[in-house]
């Protein structure tokens, strides 16, 4: 049986949960990266770039990068998408890969590893059960961002993914 992208990165986000989330709001994807033992840092990367994953054949985790001059709510989902590709990477038993997330989605490739990475950083950031029963409590869009730490547009992303918009 087949699966699909978005169910394999729904199952790993949440192992990835279970294992390393304390289980508050908004979920930090830079204590979860940490948690794994991937290191986690800003730099002055590019201004069309918003963060990357870097792993060599030597390196045990990796390294990622956040864009410095990102909002918050947007180095956290940069991280979440990163940590994705690891996991994704981890799956697949590569030992070497590199990943540039693009502030310019058109910019980005439309992979499957891309998609996977952005599937499970929604997960993570937005789990489908709390996010559910906020959504049929009556949270709007801003209270959903709010909440979850993560941006409007993520929200509403997240919403159609759950067939809830």
């Amino acid at each position: 049986m087949t699966r699909l992208i978005k169910d394999v990165a729904r199952e790993d986000a949440v192992r990835i949960l279970d294992q390393y989330w304390d289980g508050r709001y908004p979920v930090d994807p830079v204590r979860i990266a940490q948690g794994i033992g991937i290191r986690v840092w800003t730099a002055d990367l590019p201004v069309d770039v918003s963060g990357q994953l870097i792993k060599s054949e030597t390196d045990a985790v990796g390294n990622i990068y956040l864009n410095q001059t990102e909002t918050a709510v947007r180095q956290h989902f940069t991280c979440a998408h990163e940590i994705g590709h690891w996991v994704d990477r981890k799956n697949h038993h590569d030992l070497k890969y590199s990943f540039v997330d693009y502030r310019d989605a058109s910019k980005a490739p439309a992979v499957a590893t891309e998609w996977y990475a952005d599937h499970f950083a929604g997960n993570l950031l937005m789990p489908t059960e709390d996010f559910t029963r906020f959504h049929k409590m009556g949270f709007s869009v801003p209270d959903l961002a709010f909440y979850f730490g993560v941006s409007p547009a993520s929200v509403k992303v997240r919403l159609r993914s759950l067939s809830l918009a």
